[in-house]
């Protein structure tokens, strides 16, 4: 039997000892690889939810756009139909007041002084209410005929003269048909060498004369007197 002795100090000595992991250490151990596993499957799972909403986004943006594309067709549609039913009111108008309208230029044609010709009669589109009135109306109270107030109208045309244009708007304010005749300008300028004014006027226009305004007031106050009984 061979006895040996290590004769070496004990810091150099070569230590037995193994390494040994304990439950602690295991379970560390054990919960860091699972805890790694986790944050790699929840990493995967988010990379997936974040390409699939970009995927939607896409998909999002190209019906938007379609979408774009079909509102402006409605909104250019709607316009038109907009566009159409002014038409087809003002020719409706036109007709219901052909009549009126027949009186009504042929009153304007008699006014007409020496040197002075129109170029334009329009009427002013205005903000009142285009529906009959239902209440019994006053004299100061606009009157409507048909649903039709009475609608203010702009003239413009040309003179050589400021008196004619001036006689001109004091023929209007002395008809039937028109009242609140006013100047808007009369701008000076030269037609074929010769000096000449452009003009503008403003006033309002009845569909029906005085007398037959006349008439629908009276009959206006008897309903309203009736109504009181």
């Amino acid at each position: 039997m061979m006895v040996q002795i290590n004769l070496l100090p004990k810091r150099l000595r070569k230590s037995s000892r193994r390494f040994e992991v304990g439950k602690p250490e295991l379970f560390t151990i054990v919960a860091a690889v699972v805890l790694i596993l986790a944050m790699v499957g929840l990493t995967w799972t988010q990379n997936g939810r974040l390409a699939s909403l970009n995927d939607d986004i896409q998909e999002a943006q190209r019906r938007a756009t379609l979408l774009n594309k079909d509102i402006q067709l409605v909104d250019a549609l709607m316009d038109m139909k907009i566009k159409i039913a002014e038409r087809m009111q003002a020719v409706e108008r036109l007709d219901r007041h052909r009549s009126a309208w027949v009186r009504i230029l042929e009153d304007i044609t008699r006014r007409v002084p020496d040197f002075v010709w129109l170029t334009s009669f329009a009427e002013v589109d205005t903000t009142r209410s285009r529906e009959r009135v239902k209440k019994p109306v006053e004299a100061t109270d606009t009157i409507t005929i048909d649903g039709l107030p009475i609608q203010e109208v702009e003239i413009e045309g040309f003179s050589f003269t400021l008196n004619a244009v001036a006689a001109f708007m004091i023929k209007l304010m002395r008809s039937n048909f028109f009242d609140q005749v006013d100047l808007v300008y009369a701008r000076e300028m030269q037609f074929e060498e010769r000096q000449a004014f452009n003009f503008k006027l403003q006033g309002r226009i009845h569909y029906l004369s005085d007398d037959e305004l006349k008439a629908l007031l009276a009959t206006e106050r008897e309903l309203k007197l009736l109504s009181k009984k």
